[in-house]
């Protein structure tokens, strides 16, 4: 089979090699760019590039390995725009490892709402995974004894976490918390304006004239209301 073959696209304007990048298949995909290297690069429907769909697919192994033969997303291909969709997908698939190393790379991509927008729902990737085992053990014993579901129950057993964590030595820096301090280190370096933007979010629009704009998306209020303390205190802090 010649190199023309591979770079054949279907109906969907996908080649081989965008299908074995969305299926996960390292091993096909690493035959097919050794025989033609710049398959990495070429799009598929609607101009994605085979990267984005591994990291759309949730394909970890591929992503790790299409990154590195990608050039770090440096070619003519790459914009910081379908990097940033990239790094996006790589952080809702809690591929923090990855992520890190690709705000390491380019840290212009990390200065964007929807980075910290994303972290702020991690909660449970900012704790180490002893205690995320320990606060599903603690949450079933309370609701073993029918105490009802409630902020207060939620905050009880943050608590109990935080406590016996300490006691055991379990606190450990995640790859979230890592990349979430790169991230804010980037962030404030920027004019307080952009700090500013990033952190609120596109305002709402104001129900009556006069009335101040409203940022429900701002990253304290969703980190708030989904109980990521860590995040919070990090922001807060620094």
């Amino acid at each position: 089979m010649t190199s023309e073959d591979l770079l054949l696209q279907n109906r969907s304007a996908n080649t081989a090699f965008s299908l074995a990048a969305a299926g996960g298949n390292v091993i096909i995909a690493k035959i097919l760019v050794q025989k033609t290297p710049q398959l990495v690069n070429i799009s598929g429907n609607q101009g994605i590039l085979p990267l984005y769909v591994a990291s759309l697919y949730g394909k970890y192994e591929m992503v790790k390995y299409l990154y590195g033969v990608s050039d770090k997303m440096g070619g003519e291909c790459w914009n910081q725009t379908n990097r940033g969709w990239v790094l996006q997908k790589c952080m809702e698939a809690d591929f923090f490892d990855v992520a890190l190393k690709m705000v390491k790379d380019n840290p212009e991509i990390s200065l964007n709402h929807d980075v910290l927008h994303i972290l702020a729902q991690k909660t449970d990737s900012f704790e180490a995974k002893k205690a995320v085992l320990i606060k599903r053990v603690i949450k079933k014993t309370y609701l073993y004894y029918r105490l009802p579901a409630s902020p207060f129950l939620s905050w009880l057993v943050s608590v109990s976490v935080a406590i016996i964590a300490k006691i055991w030595h379990l606190e450990e820096e995640t790859q979230a918390m890592k990349l979430l301090k790169i991230v804010w280190s980037n962030i404030v370096q920027c004019p307080k304006p952009r700090v500013d933007g990033i952190i609120r979010g596109t305002p709402g629009t104001a129900s009556q004239i006069g009335t101040r704009p409203k940022y429900s998306s701002h990253v304290l209020f969703i980190a708030a209301e989904m109980g990521n303390t860590k995040l919070m205190v990090e922001l807060i802090d620094s």
